[in-house]
């Protein structure tokens, strides 16, 4: 039993100074050993995610062992300290400096001993605690080895108290797949974040999702991810995520590629959205003046879902507790490709050439899409929303041409129309068999159907002269690449002169691609207006990226260009975003007056609150809508003036070209603004929107010409709230004067507004660089 004593003298300067001149090797082993106790401990409780890797990826019997001999030399700490305490009461000796830690270790403490104790004494009792007495370290490493094959099996799950202390300094992603390392690599590196770890859930084997992941992230980042095991539909695992503290949120699902693939994939990821925005309802219930909406973004495998956003929107608990923002994998690759023209140091061309398609120009844009796979009608999908050029005012037989050739083209174009009925209600095109040789001559008319032209048309009210107003066309080609039919048709496009011509090989197989894009007739390649060959490899962009640099002396191969391969760059930054929004408000200016705001880092700023609230109550279709305005900036600009490479893939351009951008736009802006208007018709009509019937388009003429404003706007607006989404705007620019006279000063007032748009995202880019 020990007697206690008055603390007192350990506040005294003297005993202090009296215990380091005495003993300071036995202090400051004791002191180091009690500091090390204190951050183990400190460390293992209050930092259970950093416990867990280091127990998980380091040699953690190295620690135990460390932490084994500091809990002696605190002992040893106290022993020195209650020895000078007891002396100074009771006017003993004070015991040998090492006493304690000999005492502890498992030694004789007979006085008479001890001063002739020396190292080899001290080894041998060490070596006794860890082996005849080992009972701490035998506890340590077994509750070690539990908890390390919990973690390794994402079964380890951590308290709210965790996260809170992490509060928007985590993500949280949901599903393994292909994707699913990139967009973590992307997170973890982003400027725009300062992400301390990432919380991944799968109903994969965690082990197995380690090993895949360790092959492409870092060891850094590796170290950050967290998994938890446990299916994406269970609202009860998703309250363990604990979302209402995450940064944002992604919800991936699980393998989606071919062998693998979930066919329930886009059903649970929509089900997962909503019980998402459910526990986060919750939490806004109960703390509504401290809940941000969180951006979340959806991964549909299946082009048709995404479709469906397009002209529906989500509910309303999803509206108001996230920012959702959903993306297809094969839609991202091809904006990279056809909008951003660069992703990982690959640069594409543009289907317009570096120079552009001017008012002038007597040329036109022709991509050839080999194979209607789903990147394969996302190209045609993104080239439809963006091909469009000024030449077509001019001439209207400059039109865009977009060719499928794919072996079932008969049964895809079936599908492909069903999918798209109002668009080819207007569209030309047509359909060619390359087994029936008497069609195969791309140079005549054979095939074309112009609905425009048919005598039962009940769209020719929407242009004056009663002609197709529309600047693309679409044709099928039913055939192998190997057939004689195809191949001809191939040879004969390619020697157009008035054409731009890029072709996309686009079959799911890689090999099959590579194959296809290498063994094309030799006219094709010789042909000096093939802009570039691109070749979908969707495992890696190796073996493309070998042929053409062991090639880049030979014609034959230099355009080849892979894209598409998962492990690509799949997130837009926040650029995007910002043009959108920005687009938004210049749309809304002419209502609200609002000033665009000049900082879009500056969150107290009421102007941009302002159109960020604008923006988040938009519906889904208006969001994209903005978005696909903002993705033609450059393609206008490239069309009206002369850019670098540089200046089309930089946003951050300086004041003194900003304003001759904006004397470019004044220049042409009315060439400009029936281009935007006719991007905006096949935009409208890809969105499920209809045009207005003969009978709604008199009337609403005769309103505009009685000047009844009001009446003009109920009517459009019950027109768009009907089954079929009329919207009375889809036709020929001329006769917007007609039928609403206000619209062509919209499209001009988003033109004018591009440099405003550029200016302001580029002082958000530059402020991201200085802060990263």
């Amino acid at each position: 039993i020990m007697k206690i004593y008055s603390l007192d003298p350990l506040f005294s300067h003297e005993f202090w100074e009296m215990l380091w001149n005495t003993h300071p090797s036995s202090l400051l082993f004791g002191l180091v050993g009690f500091l090390f106790v204190l951050f183990i401990l400190s460390h293992f409780i209050f930092f259970p995610i950093r416990r867990d890797i280091r127990l998980a990826r380091k040699n953690y019997w190295v620690w135990v062992f460390l932490f084994t001999l500091a809990i002696a030399a605190a002992m040893q700490l106290w022993g020195v300290i209650y020895s000078h305490i007891s002396s100074s009461h009771v006017g003993s000796t004070p015991s040998q400096p090492w006493t304690m830690l000999l005492f502890f270790l498992g030694a004789e403490s007979d006085s008479s001993f001890l001063p002739e104790v020396g190292l080899s004494y001290i080894l041998m009792t060490l070596i006794k605690i860890f082996v005849i007495n080992g009972i701490l370290v035998a506890t340590l490493v077994g509750l070690f080895d539990r908890r390390i094959s919990h973690y390794r099996a994402g079964e380890i799950r951590y308290s709210k108290l965790v996260f809170q202390r992490l509060k928007n300094r985590y993500a949280v992603v949901i599903g393994f797949n292909e994707v699913t390392a990139t967009i973590i690599k992307d997170l973890l590196s982003s400027r725009e974040n300062n992400l301390a770890c990432i919380l991944l859930q799968t109903n994969r084997n965690a082990s197995e999702v380690r090993n895949i992941l360790e092959s492409q992230l870092s060891d850094s980042d590796l170290n950050k991810v967290i998994i938890y095991t446990a299916y994406r539909d269970s609202e009860k695992e998703l309250h363990e995520l604990h979302l209402p503290y995450a940064f944002n949120i992604y919800i991936l699902g699980e393998q989606s590629i071919l062998g693998n693939a979930e066919a329930y994939h886009d059903t649970i990821n929509m089900k997962c959205l909503h019980l998402v925005a459910q526990i986060l309802q919750d939490y806004k219930k109960s703390h509504p003046s401290r809940y941000r909406k969180k951006p979340c973004r959806v991964m549909f495998e299946y082009q048709t879902t995404q479709s469906v956003l397009q002209f529906s929107d989500v509910s309303d608990v999803v509206r108001e507790t996230l920012r959702f923002i959903p993306f297809n994998r094969y839609e991202c690759w091809a904006r990279k490709v056809l909008v951003e023209n660069s992703v990982d140091g690959i640069t594409y061309v543009p289907l317009d050439g570096y120079d552009g398609l001017h008012y002038d120009s007597s040329e036109h844009v022709h991509l050839i899409i080999v194979g209607m796979s789903k990147m394969g009608v996302a190209l045609g999908i993104q080239c439809l929303f963006q091909a469009h050029y000024p030449n077509y005012v001019r001439d209207p037989n400059l039109r865009t041409r977009i060719t499928f050739i794919d072996t079932h083209a008969d049964k895809e174009m079936l599908y492909f129309q069903g999918r798209y009925a109002t668009l080819f209600e207007l569209i030309r095109h047509r359909f060619l068999d390359a087994n029936q040789s008497s069609e195969m001559d791309s140079k005549s008319d054979h095939g074309w159907i112009d609905p425009m032209q048919q005598p039962n048309c009940k769209w020719k009210h929407l242009s004056d002269d009663g002609k197709n107003f529309l600047d693309v066309e679409i044709e099928f080609v039913k055939g192998e690449l190997e057939s004689e039919g195809v191949r001809r048709y191939l040879v004969e496009r390619s020697q157009d002169p008035i054409s731009k011509l890029s072709i996309a090989i686009c079959f799911p197989n890689a090999n099959q691609a590579i194959a296809t894009s290498l063994y094309m007739p030799t006219e094709v390649y010789e042909n000096p207006n093939l802009q570039q060959v691109l070749v979908y490899q969707r495992e890696a962009a190796t073996i493309v990226e070998n042929i053409s640099e062991e090639t880049k002396n030979c014609l034959r191969y230099d355009k080849l260009l892979p894209f598409g391969m998962v492990h690509g760059n799949y997130m837009d930054d926040r650029t995007r975003y910002w043009k959108g929004v920005l687009t938004n408000a210049v749309y809304n200016a002419t209502q609200t007056k609002h000033p665009l705001p000049m900082d879009l880092n500056n969150n107290a700023d009421e102007a941009l609150k302002s159109i960020i609230a604008e923006w988040e109550a938009l519906k889904e279709c208006k969001k994209i809508s903005n978005k696909l305005f903002a993705d033609s900036i450059y393609q206008k600009l490239r069309c009206n003036m002369v850019l670098t490479k540089e200046q089309s893939a930089d946003n951050q351009h300086d004041e003194a070209f900003i304003e001759d951008i904006s004397r470019t736009l004044k220049e042409h802006k009315d060439v400009i603004a029936e281009c935007e208007h006719n991007r905006w018709n096949i935009e409208q009509l890809l969105m499920g929107f209809s045009p207005i019937k003969a009978a709604d388009d008199h009337q609403l003429r005769q309103l505009v010409r009685e000047g009844a404003n009001d009446a003009v706007k109920a009517k459009k607006a019950a027109l768009k709230n009907t089954p079929a989404k009329v919207h009375p705007n889809i036709c020929d620019f001329d006769h917007l004067d007609e039928i609403d006279p206000y619209a062509k000063t919209f499209d001009e007032l988003l033109n004018n507004a591009i440099p405003d748009i550029l200016l302001r995202v580029g002082k958000y880019q530059q402020f991201i660089h200085r802060k990263s």
